[in-house]
């Protein structure tokens, strides 16, 4: 009757790939800095439970982006050398060099 919860695609396709890096307290304390609660220290949101998990919970977010994006660009180095081709001669099927 119910439907069971599961993890999220992106965690599964990420976890395929190999294990992340650690969360670290740079990812926390930008993940507080996008969150801009006023009148709230770091300290005291880590305080906090429910702001503590929200803090966690985007740092995870922000880890996982930064690992996309170097995996994206470890691909993209070696796929995408910048080679010239002469159209005219390629287009007229002279390929003699």
């Amino acid at each position: 009757m119910g439907t069971a919860i599961t993890t999220s695609t992106t965690a599964a396709a990420m976890a395929s790939k190999g294990p992340l890096p650690p969360v670290t307290e740079a990812h926390r304390r930008a993940a507080f800095t996008l969150l801009s609660w006023p009148d709230c220290s770091f300290e005291a949101a880590m305080a906090n439970p429910l702001r503590r998990r929200l803090i966690e919970c985007c740092a995870a977010d922000l880890r996982n982006r930064e690992a996309q994006r170097a995996q994206r660009v470890a691909r993209r180095g070696s796929a995408y050398r910048h080679t010239t081709t002469d159209v005219k001669r390629a287009a007229a099927g002279d390929f003699d060099d």
